[in-house]
């Protein structure tokens, strides 16, 4: 039977069974016994586990940070929110849409074409990709809007 034990300086650990008593005489001074700990987002307060989930903010940056999508459905996805028009969202399919160039006028050419090459291997979508942040940016989408076209995401 699994064991929990606690100490204020090494903090928790848990062993897979009843360690032997020379293990147990080598815990440092002050380690205490304690039940297991329900998971990652709990503390030990002195006497009981008390959750303390991340600040949302951490856990929004946390799902941006591994948010995607498929290609097909970041296309549907912006058609629906009004971001690619119609003849967008086809030549998206397919490639680069024209309407898109303009995300990168006055940027150097090295920068437009490692943009639809990126675009053209992709099969995925991530959330914190560059290209998407850059699009983004030059449209006016917030990020609120960004995080929409990632509903669902995996």
């Amino acid at each position: 039977m699994e064991k929990g034990f606690y100490h204020p300086e090494r903090g928790y650990w848990q062993t897979i069974g009843e360690p032997p008593e020379q293990i147990l005489a080598g815990y440092p001074e002050g380690t205490q016994e304690v039940p297991l700990k329900p998971s990652a987002e709990h503390t030990w307060d002195g006497s009981q586990w008390v959750h303390t989930p991340p600040p949302a903010e951490e856990v929004l940056a946390e799902w941006r940070a591994s948010a995607s999508v498929s290609r097909a459905q970041f296309i549907l996805n912006c058609l629906d929110a009004g971001i690619l028009s119609e003849t967008d969202a086809e030549e998206a399919v397919n490639g680069w849409p024209v309407g898109w160039d303009t995300f990168f006028e006055g940027l150097p050419a090295r920068t437009r074409i490692e943009a639809k090459a990126e675009w053209a291997s992709v099969t995925k979508v991530r959330r914190n990709a560059p290209l998407i942040a850059q699009l983004a940016s030059h449209a006016g989408i917030s990020d609120e809007q960004v995080d929409a076209l990632f509903e669902g995401a995996t």
